[in-house]
């Protein structure tokens, strides 16, 4: 192998480990989305269950996480008794 299919090979594998890398960030942060999405949706069903409106149900957590200045992520823990902040 001549040095510059050396350094050309390289550069693909240094570049592809790059691409490799954002994507698996990307999926990280959608997961954590989704998670996040999800348990705001159970606390807000926790909440509707009171008799709240699903809409009333979601500006309370929206309101609390304002308040307290805590991700809805938080808040919804709280609400389902799984985290303090």
């Amino acid at each position: 192998m001549t040095p510059g299919a050396l350094a050309a090979a390289m550069s693909v594998a240094v570049k592809r480990f790059a691409d490799s890398k954002l994507l698996q960030e990307k999926a990280s942060k959608l997961a954590n989305k989704l998670e996040t999405r999800i348990l705001v949706d159970r606390a807000k069903a926790k909440l509707m269950a009171t008799g709240k409106s699903e809409e009333a149900a979601y500006k309370a957590i929206q309101g609390q996480a304002r308040d307290n200045r805590l991700s809805m992520r938080q808040v919804a823990l709280m609400i389902l008794g799984q985290n303090k902040p």
